[in-house]
């Protein structure tokens, strides 16, 4: 029911209510005439009801007075005896006398007249009328209803004189009555009619007064609104706002509508500082659409720029692109691309712009020759202005320095300066030159850094010559070319005596300085087509394709000689010189693969370390036995230690300077040999990770650790050596997770250890690894810091806990100077990056007191303890104190 009701509703408010409310006129009009409507109808309303009320009780008492009027006279000529003729006379005479009003009189006959003078026709049996008059309604009585009234009085016997004519009657008996009807309709109708034609009049003059009223109000609005809707029209981009906001200043003629109007014009004006054109979205948004890096873009960086500054042109008439970066130590290329070919004229006034202020973020001359200036022209179909000035073109710029490799860049515009008055324009202007900034400043970096990479993954960075991967790649391709054409090929190792002595006394600079100049002393040494590759921190490795053994003699005696003759200056005017000791292998007399052959090459450069240094070792048949009869040996002993799974871990103290107190273990590996001593990890390492199963040592090593930690219940921390060999393996991540979650152990309280020189060399891999580890709680230390042959900036790539300073640092630091500062100053850095240091080689107490001064955190060593079965207890003493 209820839905019904409010479906009509809905019915009636669509068909009746919505058509005048669809604009400000029907609205104002209907509702004008609705209010002048109700008001008119209640008007009439009360004036009827009222003057009806009155005209019926006025003519109630005119008829009350006919009535009372008809029967006195009747009653008075009753007594004197008239006759039927006389009084039906003064009957016609009465009725002829109201003959024009609404008033009608009657006189009905009782039966008791009739039976003495016969009936007469009557309009209503006497019986009817007798009925009002029965006792209790008095001698006279009114009967009303919604047509007429009627006024009744009895005439009655009231003596005996009336008995002469009716002697049949007694006295209060009913002779008679008189009736005078009244029509009430009539009268009403009659009034209505009369006073109608006068509302109808104002009612009229009222609506007319609302059109009048209506149409000037509508007239004064709508004159303001089709101005406005003329100017919204005029509007096709953002800077035809301020047109709307001259509204402000229109006369409506109403202060509300000024002040709604005045409100729209400061609304437009706020518009116009924050609105942007539609085709500049658009333009944003293609842009933003091309920033998808691609191997294209990339290869082809100065095309992609282009296209973009083409695409800048839909939108923004602009002149020219400048992109300015930093190629090298004091190299710099300003690359500028042109919409359209500039004149002559041009290109000088926009290099002097570029001077007056790129140049001087650079601090560079304006006439610098390291600065290349590239004109590149983008082909446009829109030419280029005949001739521009400094104030036809303004350089915006934003600048990007990115830290390594050094590149650094500036990006600028040159746009028609009344462009860039307009703020909208200074916004996406500024918002183009950022994006522009960032893409183009990665497009050309993601170049260089291309080039590079395709470089560095197969060149080391200092001696610029080949690396270790390539080395074996090469060494490989080289066993399997000789096997195939039937030819022999020698191998040289060569490892340079004494360098790490020359690397701490001088720094880290002066010994790659000395490596380069090394490599170089290679390279004049060796025949064309010679391979060199820098093998490791101090080693080198050369391979001589198609040699026999008498020109690999000869090229070695080269090398022994062009490198002790070789010297490099200090920065102190010291001559620096150096030996080294190199090991021969030729295939396939001494190896027939390439790590057997590498091998010998190897053992035969410790051969010449071991009696002397400075000299060549080439293998006697013996000797390679001997060679592959012990790596057999230590191979065995690794796959056995797997196999019976009887690796040991033994745990050395590591001590809290501050406190006195034992805080953490490192843990090192140990294989019980045939005879029950232990055989070191440095004895096996190098074979277990020849053989791959470096990682497999490793992991075992860490259940053993876990095992007994859970087993005495060990509360410190851990630090475990872990050969990035390792990281490659995908499963070796999980596994340490589980042996962490099997045992309980918290991964905060495991530290791993790398060394720095295995750090550089495996920079990507490491620090992948390092990032799971660290997500997971684990932490690292840097093992052996300063004995590697990088600067301290790597210590930004990874993030390091603990730093382990190099023992020959701390075992000469109270004899040399050097070693003094070099300590000082890896403590002063580790403080600074909020990183704890430990001091290796802590060998007596003079060392350990220096090391507490230093503000080094821990220290570990023969002194604080040795390396045990099981754990220290706490707190520590000294060794010799045990």
């Amino acid at each position: 029911m209820v839905e019904k009701i409010l479906a009509r509703y809905r019915f009636l408010h669509e068909i009746i209510v919505r058509p005048f409310s669809s604009s400000l006129r029907a609205f104002l009009f209907s509702r004008f005439i609705g209010v002048t409507l109700a008001i008119f109808l209640m008007v009439l309303g009360t004036a009827t009801y009222f003057y009806d009320r009155l005209l019926s009780q006025q003519a109630q008492a005119a008829a009350e007075g006919i009535a009372a009027q008809t029967y006195t006279i009747i009653n008075n000529l009753m007594p004197h005896g008239i006759s039927r003729e006389q009084l039906e006379t003064v009957l016609d005479e009465i009725k002829a006398a109201h003959r024009d009003t609404p008033y009608q009189i009657e006189v009905y006959r009782s039966p008791l007249v009739s039976e003495i003078y016969g009936e007469i026709e009557q309009r209503i049996p006497f019986q009817a009328t007798e009925k009002a008059l029965a006792p209790g309604y008095g001698r006279k009585f009114t009967i009303e209803n919604h047509t007429s009234t009627r006024h009744l009085y009895a005439l009655t016997v009231e003596d005996q004189a009336c008995l002469t004519c009716h002697p049949n009657a007694e006295i209060g008996s009913v002779l008679g009555i008189v009736e005078v009807k009244q029509s009430i309709r009539d009268m009403v109708a009659r009034m209505r009619s009369d006073y109608l034609w006068v509302f109808v009049f104002y009612g009229g003059l009222a609506v007319a007064l609302v059109v009048g009223i209506t149409t000037l109000v509508i007239n004064r609005v709508s004159s303001t609104v089709e101005d406005f809707r003329r100017k919204t029209q005029e509007i096709k981009t953002v800077t035809d706002l301020p047109a709307i906001s001259r509204l402000s200043r229109a006369e409506v003629g109403f202060s509300e509508l000024n002040e709604a109007f005045q409100a729209v014009g400061e609304l437009a004006e706020r518009l116009h500082d924050v609105a942007v054109d539609k085709d500049i979205l658009e333009f944003e948004i293609k842009i933003l659409n091309k920033f998808i890096i691609t191997s294209n873009v990339v290869q082809d960086w100065q095309l992609f720029v282009k296209e973009l500054l083409l695409d800048i042109n839909n939108i923004l008439d602009t002149y020219a692109l400048l992109a300015f970066f930093q190629e090298g130590e004091n190299e710099y290329e300003l690359d500028v691309f042109w919409r359209a070919t500039p004149s002559y004229e041009t290109r000088n006034e926009l290099e002097k712009l570029v001077q007056g202020q790129i140049y001087n973020q650079f601090q560079l001359a304006s006439d610098s020759p390291a600065v290349r200036i590239v004109h590149h022209d983008c082909g446009s179909p829109v030419p280029l202005p005949k001739s521009l000035s400094l104030k036809d073109i303004e350089l915006r710029t934003k600048s990007l320095f990115l830290d390594a490799p050094k590149v650094g860049g500036i990006v600028g515009i040159g746009v028609q300066s009344n462009m860039v008055m307009d703020s909208i324009y200074h916004i996406v202007l500024d918002s183009v030159l950022a994006t522009l900034l960032n893409l183009v400043g990665s497009v050309k970096a993601i170049y260089k850094y291309t080039k590079d990479l395709e470089y560095y993954a197969t060149r080391d960075p200092i001696t610029q010559l080949h690396n270790q991967r390539m080395f074996w790649e090469l060494l490989g391709y080289e066993v399997g070319r000789a096997q195939r054409h039937d030819y022999s090929f020698s191998l040289m190792v060569i490892d340079i005596d004494n360098f790490k002595t020359i690397n701490d006394r001088y720094g880290h600079a002066f010994g790659d300085l000395f490596l380069q100049q090394l490599a170089e002393a290679l390279r004049q040494a060796v025949r064309d087509g010679d391979f060199i590759a820098r093998y490791g921190g101090d080693e080198f490795t050369v391979l001589l394709p198609t040699t026999t053994r008498e020109q690999t003699i000869s090229v070695a005696e080269r090398i022994v000689k062009a490198i002790s003759g070789m010297s490099v200056l200090t920065a102190e005017g010291i001559k620096v010189q150096a030996t080294v000791s190199l090991g021969i292998a030729m295939f396939p007399e001494h190896g027939k693969s390439a790590k057997d052959l590498f091998l010998v090459a190897d053992n035969m450069m410790y051969k010449v370390k071991g009696e002397g240094k400075n000299a060549i070792a080439e293998p006697e048949e013996a000797e390679i036995t001997e060679i592959f009869k012990e790596e057999s040996k230590t191979n065995f002993r690794v796959y056995q230690a797997l196999e019976e799974k009887s690796i040991i871990p033994y745990f050395q103290p590591i001590l809290d300077l501050a406190t006195g107190e034992v805080e953490a273990h490192e843990v090192l590996m140990r294989i019980p040999a045939d005879d029950g001593s232990m055989i070191a990890a440095s004895d096996f390492i190098q074979a277990a990770g020849r053989i791959g199963l470096l990682h497999k040592l490793d992991h075992l090593l860490m259940e053993k650790t876990f095992a007994v930690v859970a087993k005495q219940n060990y509360q410190g921390r851990l630090f475990i050596n872990l050969s990035p060999k390792s990281f490659i393996f995908p499963e070796f991540f999980p596994k340490i997770q589980k042996l962490s979650q099997e045992y309980n152990i918290d991964p905060h309280r495991v530290i791993f250890e790398v060394t720095e020189r295995d750090t550089i060399r495996n920079v990507a891999m490491l620090k992948k690894f390092v990032t799971m580890m660290k997500a997971e709680g684990y932490r690292f230390a840097v093992d052996d810091f300063g004995s590697g042959y990088s600067s301290f900036k790597y210590l930004k790539l990874f993030p390091i806990d603990f730093l382990k300073i190099e023992g020959d640092f701390i075992r000469n630091i109270l004899d040399d100077r050097d070693y003094m500062a070099y300590t000082k100053s890896i403590v002063t850095l580790a403080r600074e990056l909020g990183i704890k240091t430990v001091a290796e080689y802590v060998e007596d107490e003079k060392i350990i007191n220096a090391c507490r001064d230093l503000g080094v955190d821990y220290g570990q060593g023969y002194y604080i303890g040795r390396p045990a079965i099981g754990f220290s207890k706490l707190p520590a003493r000294p060794a010799d104190q045990q």
